[in-house]
């Protein structure tokens, strides 16, 4: 019986079939580590074998995917990691613009209070102005409280600090477009005649203590005017009725700088009406003489402040939104 056997000089190995998968696999015993190594690595290169070449197949897919998956990743957290870096340099910029713009109200404010000859005279005879000035202050402080806020809330990532800031400075901007809006309303009412009625109809002297006439008194001794429109305005109204022997108030009087203080030039020929003592000009237009020169700057500088508030609005709620 001839089997016609064939010499093997190498390594002996069978062979053995797999019903399930259908191929064809060696099996080996090895005599040395070296005969080991190089069975291994022609196993590892041998294309014949289906379920070498399906391993192979789907390690390389996985390493693509992941490959892939790796990469959008660290894209996508770049990305991510740019835009907060981005809204948290932006709303750093606004808050700091917004404690800017408070300090400079505080100035304002501390500087009226305490100047010892400018404003002194007119806020301490006038009420309205002393609120004004406070109303000022209280501004100055809530704006730097604000930008302080959000300069917290950016650089701590705080969810808490920045919703707080996002609800104050939408607030603040509402009010602003709401009293924008009623001015714009109520701008029939800005008129020489309806000055010239309440003046008539309420201005009751130079040293009385009502809010409408002390208000008065400020502003004709603030710009050296009388009246309306000229000291004939106080013909007939309700000043002239308490003081007959007056032609006008003594706010309406000159007065002249002498020892680092005003003093009336002719107080008894003003009140007497002579014009050589008296303002003649009316506050209408010492008014809006004073302030056409401001007005295109308080302009601008109410539209810069609306568009850093509505900025500083849509960065905070971005890095908000940000935040995980």
């Amino acid at each position: 019986m001839n089997f016609n056997a064939q010499k093997r000089t190498g390594p002996t190995s069978d062979s053995w079939a797999d019903p399930e998968m259908g191929v064809q696999r060696e099996r080996s015993s090895y005599n040395c580590p070296t005969d080991r190594f190089s069975s291994t690595s022609k196993q590892n290169t041998k294309s014949e074998i289906l379920g070498g070449e399906e391993n192979t197949w789907t390690n390389s897919a996985d390493q693509k995917a992941a490959s892939v998956t790796l990469v959008w990743g660290v894209t996508g957290a770049l990305v991510h990691t740019r835009r907060e870096t981005h809204s948290d340099v932006k709303i750093d910029l606004f808050s700091r613009l917004l404690q800017l713009g408070g300090s400079f109200l505080l100035g304002v404010g501390v500087w009226v209070l305490v100047d010892p000859t400018g404003f002194r005279e007119i806020v301490a005879a006038n009420p309205l102005l002393f609120t004004g000035v406070y109303i000022i202050l209280g501004m100055g402080g809530m704006l730097f409280l604000l930008g302080f806020l959000g300069c917290c809330g950016a650089i701590r990532e705080n969810k808490c600090l920045l919703l707080f800031f996002f609800m104050l400075i939408l607030l603040i901007f509402l009010a602003e477009l709401a009293a924008a809006i009623l001015a714009f309303i109520f701008r029939e009412h800005l008129t020489r005649e309806y000055f010239t009625k309440e003046l008539k109809s309420h201005y009751q002297g130079y040293n009385n203590s009502d809010v409408f006439t002390s208000t008065w008194n400020a502003i004709m001794i603030t710009f050296d005017c009388c009246g309306v429109n000229s000291p004939e305005d106080f013909k007939d109204s309700l000043f002239r009725l308490n003081n007959q022997n007056h032609m006008v108030p003594e706010a309406c009087c000159q007065r002249i700088l002498q020892s680092e203080e005003r003093v009336y030039s002719g107080q008894e020929q003003c009140l007497s009406g002579n014009m050589m003592f008296r303002n003649n000009k009316g506050c209408y237009s010492a008014v809006v003489d004073y302030f056409e020169l401001y007005i295109y700057v308080a302009g601008a500088l109410a539209i810069v402040v609306l568009t850093i508030e509505l900025f500083a609005m849509v960065f905070a709620m971005c890095l908000f939104r940000g935040i995980q």
